[in-house]
């Protein structure tokens, strides 16, 4: 079976565990968003991916202070 494209390239389909009480939680915000599931736990990945993102000086410095 083909991988699905879009905008942000190749689809991967997995299959992760997460608590029940959580999962309802997210998926009655994606059905108030108007999104998928799928969707809204791309953009919740996509937000924390670049939250914990630090300018590359930042890393330098920190490196070179624990030498």
């Amino acid at each position: 079976m083909p991988r699905r494209r879009t905008d942000a390239g190749v689809l991967v389909k997995t299959t992760i565990e997460v608590p029940e009480d959580l999962w309802k939680e997210v998926k009655i915000l994606a059905i108030e968003e108007g999104v998928t599931l799928g969707r809204l736990i791309e953009l919740a990945l996509r937000e924390f991916l670049k939250a914990k993102k630090r300018p590359v000086a930042e890393n330098v410095t920190k490196a070179s202070d624990e030498s």
